[in-house]
């Protein structure tokens, strides 16, 4: 099958058939549609196994849920000793709002029960910065005698100076640098 060579299926043992189907479609779908990464897939699949296990343990499935039943999952999460984290919490709604969308969609529900569910409030991170004597101390740091040492030295001007990523430093190519006018 094409879905299994591009993301790997998580064990469904709780979930009854029919929600490990739809679980399944609804995946695929996105995966089709949106082109999400396997991680975010494999977490969206995770977080919507718990919630059809929850639903499952309280004689209700994904296809027949209504605004109280997520209220009642949501308060039961924020119960529980280890509650998700706020963005554990945003990427759940997130989730289950792609969910309910989709069946929507499909015409397999005739409303959204999340209508009126409370979004996780966002909260802003702002990144953490250096003082000058740990910027001088970082820079110092690689050993510019070796080749290593002058490939660290540069990656670390060229975060301080662009404000990139790392993720960002560590996926650029040579063909993205203007060496001529020292600009990225």
């Amino acid at each position: 099958m094409v879905r299994q060579a591009h993301h790997e299926r998580l064990q469904v043992d709780c979930v009854t058939p029919g929600d490990s189907a739809l679980l399944d479609e609804f995946v695929d779908a996105i995966w089709l549609r949106d082109g999400l990464a396997k991680n975010t897939l494999s977490s969206y699949r995770s977080d919507l196994k718990l919630f059809a296990d929850w639903l499952d343990a309280n004689g209700d499935s994904l296809l027949k849920v209504d605004e109280a039943a997520i209220n009642r999952y949501l308060s039961h999460l924020h119960a529980q000793s280890n509650a998700p984290k706020p963005a554990t919490q945003r990427r759940l709604y997130s989730a289950l709002r792609r969910l309910y969308r989709w069946l929507l969609e499909e015409n397999r529900v005739t409303g959204d029960p999340l209508l009126n569910v409370q979004r996780p409030a966002t909260t802003s991170r702002f990144p953490k910065t250096l003082s000058e004597t740990q910027v001088e101390a970082l820079l110092a740091a690689p050993d510019v005698a070796t080749p290593l040492g002058l490939r660290d030295r540069a990656m670390f001007e060229l975060l301080y100076a662009t404000g990139l990523r790392v993720s960002e430093l560590t996926t650029l190519k040579l063909f993205e640098l203007n060496l001529q006018d020292g600009v990225v």
